[in-house]
């Protein structure tokens, strides 16, 4: 018999067998055992159902804690960002007397190692210190800084720069800050609020010297004269639009005489300079932002002689960037600012001057920094008289209290037939004792 017909006879009886034979009832006893199992199994499957449930409530509150953490931690960069770029951070309003007592102290040495070679002509009445030689090792300056609110209404701030020998208050001054109208007031003696560079104390700048068109104008240490300053925010917008998140106006009047500045006469004498600084910044992103201004400095009285006038006009420009994965210390920082100015000097002629700087920045890590500028300067008081210059730079953080700079400059000045050349390497060593001040705008910290 083929093997499909025995198996088909073998189907066909087991068939038959089973319909002949009842399908058997449970008994109570194995129901109840079965609905306990499975009432069992259920119990189970809730359990794991509630352990996991658990489970994931805990990763959602502890995702939104890292989302609030992190969304805290970007309102405040921001919040810092704004701050930092419009100026310095204002000083903590005190909460007793014993704090009015006792004002922040900082004393902040610079010390400098300069190695330069000149070669050419001498161009040292054309352009001062540039093209001189100097000490190799020298405590450039130190500073001690006092600040400190003297009521819930304003804050005090004096600076006593010491230079070798000679000892004098940079900066001393009382900012009122809940004047009507919204005003601010400086009342005392203050650097003037022209560009950017002005604005900052030696060890502050980016680079271990003031760019060379500042030099020329304003000093080697910046330009601080007394008198009163006057500013206001005009207005707010919304982060991210065409027009600046915030705009500010501010409006100097200082002695036009008796400081270090190249464009201020000798004194006293009764002469009044204005100055009036209109500041504007944008917030790109939390990550990105912009500071535009422009600058407008006029005196009767320049070095030239008590009647002579002297009028400087600026722009500057700032854009920086920031990594926003957390924890990145990297960013970018690019800077320029373009100056011409007219001066009147004792024969009746006058002396139309231009110049202006280019600086790139990269941070590289938390404590690294590196950058180039760029120096192009006519002298403010001599025709034909021409200065260029290039600076690479880089920086480093040992702590927040110590900073280190190696800095190489290369200038070349031409005036006339006259010209030389310098190159010059300089190691800056600038360490903060006592309370840390604020931070300038171009360190990311």
């Amino acid at each position: 018999m083929p093997f499909t017909h025995t198996l088909a006879l073998s189907l066909l009886s087991a068939l038959a067998l089973v319909q002949e034979e009842p399908a058997r009832e449970p008994s109570p006893a194995e129901l109840r055992q079965l609905i306990e199992k499975q009432k069992n199994e259920l119990e189970e499957l809730v359990r794991a159902c509630g352990a996991r449930i658990q489970e994931l409530e805990s990763r959602l509150r502890t995702f939104q804690e890292a989302q609030e953490s992190a969304r805290a931690e970007d309102e405040l960069d921001e919040l810092l960002r704004l701050a930092e770029a419009a100026g310095p951070a204002p000083v903590a309003r005190p909460s007793s007397t014993q704090s009015i007592l006792n004002p922040n102290i900082s004393v902040i040495p610079d010390f400098r190692a300069r190695f330069r070679e000149i070669e050419g002509d001498d161009l040292s009445g054309v352009f001062g210190e540039l093209f001189q030689d100097e000490d190799p090792f020298a405590l450039h300056g130190a500073e001690i800084e006092l600040r400190g609110a003297v009521s819930p209404e304003a804050d005090a701030v004096a600076i006593l720069g010491v230079h070798g020998e000679h000892a004098e208050f940079e900066e001393a001054y009382i900012l009122f800050h809940t004047l009507p109208w919204e005003l601010q007031a400086k009342v005392g003696k203050f650097l003037l609020n022209f560009g950017r560079a002005n604005q900052l104390h030696g060890h502050d700048l980016p680079q271990s010297d003031r760019p060379l068109v500042h030099q020329l104008l304003f000093g080697e240490e910046g330009t601080s004269s007394p008198g009163i300053s006057l500013s206001r925010v005009l207005f707010t917008t919304p982060a991210g639009g065409f027009l600046p998140t915030w705009s500010e106006l501010t409006l100097e009047a200082v002695n036009s005489a008796g400081v270090e500045a190249p464009l201020f006469g000798e004194g006293p004498i009764n002469e009044v300079a204005g100055n009036a600084h209109w500041k504007n910044f944008w917030q790109i992103s939390p990550y990105t932002d912009i500071e535009g201004g422009l600058s407008f400095f006029a005196t009767g009285n320049n070095v030239s002689g008590p009647n002579e006038s002297a009028a400087i006009v600026g722009a500057d420009l700032t854009w920086r960037w920031r990594d926003p994965e957390p924890g990145s210390a990297n960013s970018w920082l690019v800077q320029g600012e373009v100056i011409g100015s007219e001066v009147e000097i004792e024969n009746s002629s006058t002396v139309s001057a231009g110049g202006g700087y280019l600086t790139v920045q990269k941070q590289l890590d938390p404590q690294w920094y590196a950058g180039i500028r760029f120096d192009s300067a006519e002298s403010p008081t001599v025709e034909d008289a021409r200065v260029f210059g290039v600076a690479p730079y880089v920086s480093y953080y040992l702590n927040e209290f110590i900073r280190l700079r190696l800095q190489y400059t290369y200038m070349e000045g031409t005036a006339g037939d006259l010209s030389a050349e310098s190159h010059g390497l300089s190691a800056q060593l600038v360490w903060v004792l006592g309370a840390h001040p604020p931070h300038p705008y171009w360190v990311n910290r």
